[in-house]
């Protein structure tokens, strides 16, 4: 079996056996500022956990063509669980990365990028995504002070999150 939870081909299973547990296993300690172990996931639906990750993988890739592709990805996980957080903050930081590609007053993407990330919020207000994409959409709104807040925000619940720091 291994140090994760499952034979590998249940994710959702996998996942649940990792926190901590590999670390032990390995005979290592956590590495000091690695953070917090992994949660669980925000969702027990297999059809929106499966379509957040290949909503991030998309994402990741950047392209308006892969944007596009992603933020679908996420509306199918946000379908199959409304309440998973992280399809939400999916939305939001792949709207806001299409902003980049669209004329930047594209009231269409901006809001819905508003949208996800202010229910992102509300379900999950320790997700640093969300927090990040809000505070994104603030920047091309000129709101440099609420944007800020967002950004400040978004580090405080997540100081070893990269993205916030990044943007």
């Amino acid at each position: 079996r291994g140090v994760l939870a499952g034979d590998g081909t249940d994710l959702l299973a996998t996942r649940r056996g990792a926190p901590g547990g590999s670390w032990r296993a390995l005979g290592g300690r956590r590495p000091p500022g690695a953070g917090a172990p992994l949660a669980g996931p925000a969702t027990t639906d297999r059809t929106a956990y499966d379509e957040t990750l290949k909503g991030r993988w998309l994402a990741n890739r950047r392209t308006p063509e892969d944007l596009a592709r992603a933020v679908e990805r996420f509306e199918r996980a946000i379908a199959a669980d409304p309440e998973h957080a992280p399809a939400h903050a999916g939305v939001a930081i792949a709207s806001v990365l299409l902003l980049h590609w669209e004329r930047p007053g594209s009231r269409t993407v901006r809001d819905r990028a508003v949208e996800a990330a202010e229910r992102a919020i509300a379900l999950d207000p320790g997700l640093p995504e969300p927090w990040a994409a809000r505070a994104m959409v603030r920047i091309f709104d000129r709101d440099w002070a609420a944007a800020e807040a967002d950004f400040d925000r978004a580090i405080e619940v997540a100081p070893g999150d990269a993205q916030a720091r990044q943007w």
